[in-house]
């Protein structure tokens, strides 16, 4: 079983959490999951702080650009003009976690 240990980086003098997960793969990465940024590396690198050092500049302008998007569909959603998925308009009761689950239905069924 994997244990993650949720670490924070200073960013534009805020705490963001990070996980490190260690992965067969070849390059480094980060990625943003669920409003928290992950942290995937190579099995055989070293500390993180290195990467994450370098790459301050990206994840604080794409935590930036996420949160202008909460706020716009929080936003949206306060104006009583929901959103409009497929055509159809639905509100977000609760825009902390933004997870949305579909059930598509086919017209033969």
């Amino acid at each position: 079983m994997l244990k993650f240990i949720e670490q924070f980086l200073r960013v534009n003098g805020s705490e963001m959490p990070y996980v490190v997960e260690r992965r067969p793969v070849r390059y480094p990465r980060l990625e943003f999951k669920t409003g928290k940024l992950l942290v995937v590396l190579p099995k055989s690198w070293g500390d993180e702080s290195s990467l994450l050092e370098r790459k301050t500049g990206w994840v604080s302008r794409k935590h930036e650009e996420i949160q202008k998007a909460i706020e716009k569909v929080r936003n949206m959603v306060g104006h009583d003009r929901g959103l409009l998925i497929f055509g159809d308009c639905f509100n977000i009761l609760d825009a902390k976690s933004l997870k949305v689950g579909f059930l598509i239905k086919s017209e033969s069924s």
